[in-house]
């Protein structure tokens, strides 16, 4: 029950990553070894996978907050090239787009 209420903590979501999956790793000991004593599933489990949830849902809200403060704050320029750029031309881009029958994903920018 007290680990329960340490994951159900609002405090949580200010945990670097590291920190969190090492709670998380903790607590699902915790309920294997309950588990293993009862023979049932524990009910912690059921509070792990939410407060996961909302823990990950939280931090990528967040990192894409700083993400696009840090585009709008950034000085962009356009890159001079000669016909354009096409998005097949990225070779890292390209099994995805031959991947894909869009025709609209091979148009030049």
């Amino acid at each position: 029950k007290k680990m329960r209420i340490l994951l159900q903590s609002p405090r949580l979501h200010r945990l670097r990553l590291e920190e969190y999956v090492r709670l998380v790793t903790a607590a699902e000991v915790l309920a294997e070894f309950g588990e293993g004593c009862t023979g049932r599933e524990a009910p912690l489990r059921g509070t792990i996978w939410a407060q996961t949830r909302d823990y990950y849902a939280t931090l990528h809200r967040t990192r894409l907050s700083t993400l696009q403060t840090s585009l709008d704050n950034d000085y962009w320029q356009p890159y001079p090239c000669e016909g354009g750029i096409s998005l097949i031309s990225v070779q890292e881009l390209r099994p995805f787009l031959l991947a894909t029958d869009r025709p609209d994903a091979r148009q030049s920018l």
